[in-house]
């Protein structure tokens, strides 16, 4: 069953389901990356180019559930670059989508 699921995985990063996600504010002042972002300003994130960034994904233009599967193929890889539906307060952990910020 990996396989199963490093194919529904890489389905959801090659096409992904919202591109855009749903807008937010944010509720504090606060900075990423040395970047001022001040309260009750809006943040939309670009989940698409996450799932489509040649920095975290290698040829991702190329449809290969094997990147979320280990060497021998028995274990799934989690990835907290993989957003399928959306994104949240969370997700802000993760590199990728602060990446976005630069």
């Amino acid at each position: 069953m990996p396989f199963t699921q490093a194919f529904i995985n890489e389905s959801f990063r090659f096409k992904t389901l919202l591109p855009l996600n749903l807008m937010r504010s944010s509720v504090e002042n606060s900075s990423i990356l040395g970047n001022f972002i001040p309260k009750n300003t809006r943040v939309l994130a670009n989940i698409w180019a996450v799932h489509n960034d040649p920095k975290v994904w290698l040829n991702p233009q190329i449809f290969n559930p094997n990147r979320f599967l280990t060497d021998d193929g028995k274990e799934v890889i989690k990835i907290d670059a993989l957003i399928p539906f959306s994104t949240g307060k969370e997700i802000l952990k993760t590199i990728p989508l602060v990446k976005q910020f630069k």
